[in-house]
């Protein structure tokens, strides 16, 4: 009765009693809910809007259409045992060699299936693509098993304390047996609502198998975009093909996490105040840079920054010898690929001399008399109130850093431009345009922060050595604006950029690929080889 069900979920929860379905074959949607909930299934994983459009009383779990355009085929109404038996067997053959399956054992299986699907004629006939475009069609074909993988992992999978995975013989219970895998009765995770931790867990899943299908790791030959490191054989070169925009995600990505780590440790200090500090003295707010200043974050972020500043440098790197190469290729004149290679040097010193910052902290500093001691009034100890030189030597990297940020935008738009990049690209029309405002506002808003800091720094509110030394309270709100302003226009939007051209531009962005071979001393040492 059964076999109409292609869902493994829904089929093994008929066969185990969790539901009940009418002499229609039909399961009221709450009931569907309920075993839903039990079984640690949360509502996004399953999408019942499709369903209620057509059967508002219930869902037809015995006789479900075959809503996604591709599968395991392992519950395809109509398969024998024997065919399900070889569907099986092909399935289970992508399993790691220790018989297990995460994202990157499925997202093998799920590319299987997709080109099967391509060279059947699958792709162009499934009703739930036609009239679609060859983007959604795309996404339909690898969204739908990648959900249903994700899912069965999230929900179903063993923990091993590094990774979730799903073993053969978990395959073998839910798809052929219909029952639930060895142990998940002890480890089953109810789940109630619209979203729950089982959905945060599937779509990180999904987003992990999304990563392996677009290339950016190297996880089998029919993909050989090898942006992690390829080993090669014995008396082979070694060859890596590298994408840019790849390292630039996970500088912004570390940058991200060094400010979260930064938010987490400073907000542990005993009695801390954020509206007594001396950033809010001297600039009349507080800045990202508080959660970089204090004890703990000063004994753990140096050495984030440090692996962040690490990712960085080899994107420059990659960058320069992309450059490079569109200047070989003709691509690029010469006149601006001198210019492309210096704001890129300018850049890289920039990033550098920014770790200055985790090496000196602001602090108020005591006032000294005339014979060098300390000023007590009151039995209490005058500070300079942190207008001293720590504030400057803190302060000019993170100068430095605002024009090296509007250096990096506008390199990135000088290379996209020139080089015909963006073209090869086929960036949409307001792309260009878009980045000239955005620079233009990146550079206003640089330039008022710099002229505000400085203006700051000069002395307490109302000291002459101030050139603004009284501004309104409104232009103290316009200050903090443009500060929660740069962090957009410096972290966000440009990874938001690198994201959008990762996910929809992946077959178009140009890759370096450098082939190293190291010989003795009558062979060349090494040999590298930069192409676009």
């Amino acid at each position: 009765k059964a076999d109409g069900c292609p869902c493994p979920v829904l089929k093994t929860a008929y066969v185990r009693g969790l539901i009940h379905p009418d002499e229609n074959g039909v399961v009221p949607v709450k009931d569907v809910f309920a075993a839903m909930d039990w079984l640690g299934v949360g509502r996004v994983a399953f999408p019942m809007d499709r369903y209620l459009e057509h059967f508002p009383d219930g869902i037809p779990v015995l006789h479900m259409e075959m809503t996604r355009p591709n599968d395991t085929r392992m519950l395809h109404p109509g398969t024998t045992e024997a065919q399900r038996e070889e569907h099986f067997e092909k399935f289970v053959s992508f399993a790691g060699e220790d018989g297990k399956f995460t994202a990157n054992e499925f997202q093998h299986a799920v590319d299987y299936y997709v080109q099967l699907a391509r060279d059947s004629g699958e792709d162009k006939t499934h009703w739930t693509l036609q009239g679609k475009s060859a983007k959604e069609q795309k996404f339909l074909l690898e969204g739908g098993p990648q959900g249903e993988l994700a899912t069965i992992t999230a929900v179903f999978g063993t923990w091993d304390g590094a990774r979730q995975f799903v073993t053969i013989e978990d395959v073998r219970k839910l798809w052929i047996e219909n029952d639930f895998p060895d142990g998940y009765l002890d480890r089953r995770v109810p789940t109630k609502g619209d979203i729950g931790c089982s959905d945060l867990n599937m779509g990180t899943k999904f987003v992990c198998m999304n990563y392996f299908s677009h290339g950016m790791c190297n996880y089998g030959d029919s993909r050989q975009t090898i942006d992690a490191l390829w080993t090669p054989e014995k008396d082979e070169d070694a060859t890596y093909k590298i994408r840019v925009e790849v390292i630039r995600l996970f500088g912004y990505l570390g940058f991200w996490f060094t400010v979260a780590l930064g938010m987490l440790l400073t907000r542990t200090i005993p009695g801390f105040n954020l509206d007594d500090t001396i950033l809010k003295r001297v600039f009349g707010f507080n800045n990202i840079c508080i959660y970089f200043d204090l004890a703990p974050s000063t004994y753990v972020l140096p050495a984030v920054w440090a692996m962040t500043l690490t990712i960085w440098m080899f994107y420059f790197a990659g960058w320069y010898l992309r450059i490079n190469a569109s200047r070989a290729a003709g691509n690029l004149s010469a006149f601006h690929h001198r210019v492309l290679r210096n704001m890129i040097l300018f850049v890289v010193i920039a990033f550098i001399y920014f770790s200055t910052i985790f090496a000196v902290s602001p602090e108020a500093l005591p006032l000294k008399g005339p014979t060098g001691l300390p000023i007590i009034v009151n039995g209490t100890e005058l500070t300079d109130e942190g207008y001293n030189k720590l504030i400057y030597i803190h302060t000019t990297p993170f100068f430095v850093l605002q024009f090296a940020i509007f250096i990096l935008a506008l390199a990135n738009i000088i290379d996209g431009n020139k080089s015909g990049y963006w073209k090869r690209l086929e960036l949409p029309d307001f792309f260009r345009p878009a980045s000239i405002v955005y620079v233009s506002l990146l550079i206003c808003v640089v330039i008022f922060k710099v002229v505000w800091a400085t203006n700051s720094m000069l002395g307490p509110e109302g000291s002459p050595d101030r050139f603004y030394p009284n501004p309104p309270d409104s232009m103290k709100s316009f200050a903090r604006f443009m500060d929660s302003m740069f962090l957009l226009f410096a972290a966000l939007l440009p990874m938001f950029k690198v994201l959008y051209l990762i996910f929809t531009r992946w077959d178009k962005l140009e890759y370096l690929e450098l082939a190293t071979k190291v010989g003795n001393r009558t062979e060349a040492s090494t040999k590298v080889e930069n192409t676009v």
